[in-house]
């Protein structure tokens, strides 16, 4: 076994000097490395291993310096897939808008009694609360229609009748309303017609009209 020599010594009235490189039997080699007298020389051919180098501290911080993050470089065949994504349109998102914009917009439950079949008053209610909206030529009739807030947080819908003509061209959003069912009456063309009572009030509570 080949050895570099470490610690000058003797072996056998042989003298073998230090950083000497010699050929020794294996067990006399090996005795030699392990008592450090000697280390395994390489073989030709074989290289030695490159040791890595310590991180060490920065003089003026103290501190290991840091290892700067390497940037992802983004393509131009991502760069141009991302601007596609951001700019293609939505599906068929606006199709679905364009038909909710042909419904007619809900409205909450009617309050005024059928005119067939009309209740007795004392069956109904009076409605009362405010004005939360008011929708002109609703519907396939283009009738006016009233939302009213009552204290209970119910929303109700008000329709136009010919008794409430007068309400209908003064109400505003915001008014304080109060409306009474009081029966049916016949006109003289034999039609019959639901009578209600009614007062308006506006924000501040002055009256505005009643009937």
């Amino acid at each position: 076994m080949k050895v570099r020599v470490k610690q000058t010594f003797q072996h056998e009235n042989e003298r073998f000097e230090e950083g000497t490189v010699t050929d020794l039997p294996d067990s006399v080699a090996e005795q030699a490395i392990e008592k450090d007298y000697a280390e395994k020389a390489e073989e030709e051919g074989e290289e030695k291993e490159e040791e890595m180098p310590k991180l060490e501290p920065s003089e003026e911080t103290g501190e290991a310096p840091e290892v700067e993050e390497q940037e992802t470089e983004v393509t131009g065949g991502e760069k141009a897939a991302e601007k596609t994504k951001e700019t293609e349109e939505p599906g068929d998102v606006f199709g679905e808008m364009e038909k909710k914009l042909d419904e007619e917009p809900e409205n909450p439950p009617t309050w005024s009694p059928p005119r067939k079949d009309a209740p007795d008053p004392d069956e109904v209610d009076d409605l009362k609360g405010r004005v939360q909206r008011i929708s002109r030529n609703v519907g396939r009739n283009e009738n006016d229609v009233i939302a009213v807030r009552t204290p209970e947080g119910e929303t109700l819908s008000l329709w136009k009748k010919v008794a409430l003509e007068d309400l209908f061209d003064v109400v505003e959003v915001g008014d304080y309303i109060a409306v009474r069912y009081t029966g049916t009456e016949t006109g003289s063309s034999g039609r019959t017609y639901l009578t209600y009572r009614y007062v308006l009030y506006d924000e501040d509570r002055n009256l505005k009209v009643s009937g």
